[in-house]
């Protein structure tokens, strides 16, 4: 029987097949395309049993050797990430056929990680923050990587001139000890906040306002506090009339940073200020009035949501006229099949509230007003007297109400409890297209699963 060896350089994906024998010729990875493949052998390491990596076999018994399909399987077993080299062995049959052997070494075990040095965290925290525990297998530049997220943990934490190096050492079972080296330096708190921008709205004082306790000078700096701030600043921005304030990127090498801010490090005083680039946008403004039906749900803040006002990048014509079109969807979904609505967009003075501090109020002096007049028209409306069931033989007519309106509350609603016990007949509701087809269809499921698969 002669034996043949897959050699897959997983890195480059390249694929070649020698004789084992020392010297032998390469041979074509195609010399097998077609024969009839006898056996798919794992040779798996201890540990690890065949069936547990099975699925990833894509060269069958009994079919044709595909060189694509045992290339594939090698790849895929290699990035379970489980192994250190992964080949295939191909065996040349008396009868014509091929035995394919998957060959797995296993890589490495991580045995520990040994942090020295001066460090100013405890090491359950820069554990915690790590990808790797003891047990996982090791890769290559784990020791790196390692060190990396060491040095990223401090950072986070306000020890911005960490520095971490990571080394590895082999034990006797192949197994490593990756050891880091921190100099973790001093830590520092927060100074002097600064916006940048042209434009930033609001003072400097009202801004800083706006982003909470844990940015506070004299605090320690946190980057989950800082990035938790500016969530906070933004909506409260917006909350403040400014919907289209954002955080732009910074330009330079800071542009690819997930927090977009500036950082100004004084090392001889451990103070950190930071710089906030702001571009505040107009001062926004937004009116509903309506000619017809006005329900009690649709306060100002449910209208500005549903116009997407708070989520505007820019309050625009364009998109004050989109804004109009979603709202008469809102409306025709409940009911007012007849609504439209139109939409003006005005550049007024700003009206400023009196008795405030001057600190607390828009550094603008012109608001973008945008009026919305909504003309509802009458409401189409559904009861139970108006639905009328046909070809029924199964459950009452109640029963079936009942799953309707638990289908699609928004189209029948649910009976209270009180009115429940005491049997009144409550369902009525404003008739919505989508709402019904759902309804039916869940209908059509409670049919399904008493036995009624061709209900229709």
């Amino acid at each position: 029987m002669r034996r043949l060896l897959l050699l897959v350089l997983v890195a480059g994906l390249a694929l070649v097949l020698a004789p084992a024998r020392a010297g032998a010729e390469e041979v074509d990875p195609t010399t097998f395309t077609g024969r009839i493949v006898g056996r798919v052998v794992l040779d798996a390491p201890k540990g690890v049993a065949p069936r547990q990596v099975d699925y990833l076999v894509e060269q069958a018994a009994g079919v044709p050797y595909s060189p694509q399909a045992v290339r594939r399987t090698v790849e895929l077993l290699f990035r379970l990430g489980q192994f250190e080299d992964v080949r295939a062995e191909v065996e040349l049959r008396p009868d014509g056929a091929v035995d394919v052997r998957f060959v797995m070494t296993p890589s490495p075990r991580l045995l520990r990680v040994v942090l020295r040095g001066d460090r100013g965290l405890d090491s359950t925290v820069v554990r915690a923050s790590l990808d790797r525990s003891p047990g996982d297998p090791f890769v290559a530049g784990d020791d790196a990587r390692l060190a990396q997220q060491v040095e990223a943990a401090y950072r986070a934490r306000g020890y911005l001139d960490a520095t971490a190096t990571g080394r590895q050492r082999a034990t006797r079972g192949r197994n490593r000890v990756v050891q880091v080296e921190v100099d973790a330096g001093q830590r520092y708190r927060i100074g002097e906040i600064e916006f940048l921008g042209d434009d930033p709205g609001l003072s400097d004082r009202r801004l800083r306002s706006f982003l909470g306790s844990a940015l506070a000078p004299g605090r320690i700096y946190r980057e989950e506090g800082l990035r938790t701030g500016l969530e906070r600043f933004l909506v409260q921005m917006r909350k403040h009339g400014f919907v289209e304030a954002r955080l732009p990127t910074l330009p330079g090498p800071r542009r690819r940073s997930r927090i977009p801010v500036e950082f100004n490090k004084d090392s001889a005083t451990g103070i950190l200020g930071l710089g906030i680039p702001l571009d505040a946008g107009h001062l926004v403004e937004s009116v509903f009035q309506f000619e017809g039906e006005r329900r009690a749900p649709w306060t100002q803040a449910r209208l500005e949501e549903v116009v997407g006002l708070m989520g505007a990048a820019r309050v625009s014509r364009t998109y004050a006229e989109d804004a109009a079109r979603q709202f008469e969807r809102f409306l025709w979904r409940r009911g007012y099949y007849h609504a439209e609505v139109e939409v003006a967009v005005t550049d007024e003075p700003a009206s400023l509230p009196k008795g405030l501090a001057s600190w607390l109020l828009p550094l603008q002096d012109r608001v973008r007003v945008l009026r919305f007049l909504a003309r509802t028209g009458p409401a189409v409306r559904l009861r139970t007297r108006d639905i009328t069931l046909t070809g029924n033989e199964f459950g009452s007519r109640q029963r079936l109400l009942a799953v309707l309106s638990e289908g699609s509350p928004e189209v029948l609603g649910h009976r209270s409890p009180v009115l429940n016990v005491l049997g009144f007949d409550v369902y009525e509701r404003y008739v919505t297209d989508g709402e019904l087809a759902q309804a039916i269809d869940v209908l059509k499921d409670w049919y399904r699963a008493r036995g009624y698969l061709s209900v229709a």
